[in-house]
C-alpha cells in the first residue's frame, strides 16, 4: 500500500519540482484558503467572485499540478512551498 501511494504521488513531485510556482495568484489563493478549512462558497466571499470562479481555480490548480484532486494539489503547494 505504501508503495503504491509512493508512486501515485510521483506525477505530483515531478510537477513541483519543474515548475517553481505554475500557479496564478487567485489560484494560490484558493488553494490557500481551502487549505485553512474555507469552504468553496467562503473562499468566494473572501476573493468576491462566485464560487464557480473559486472551482474553476481550483481546477486549473489540480491539473497544473497533476493531482487527482483538491486535497493532493494543496498538498503539494504545501510541500513545494507555494501556500
Amino acid at each position: 500500500l505504501k508503495c503504491c501511494y509512493a508512486l501515485s504521488s510521483i506525477p505530483q513531485l515531478i510537477a513541483a519540482a519543474s515548475m517553481q510556482d505554475p500557479l496564478s495568484d487567485r489560484e494560490r489563493e484558493c488553494l490557500f484558503w481551502v487549505s485553512e478549512g474555507k469552504t468553496t462558497d467562503e473562499v468566494a466571499v473572501i476573493l468576491g467572485v462566485s464560487s464557480n470562479t473559486v472551482n474553476s481555480y481550483i481546477t486549473h490548480a489540480i491539473q497544473k499540478f497533476a493531482a487527482s484532486n483538491r486535497a493532493m494539489a494543496i498538498a503539494t503547494a504545501i510541500r513545494s512551498g507555494i501556500i
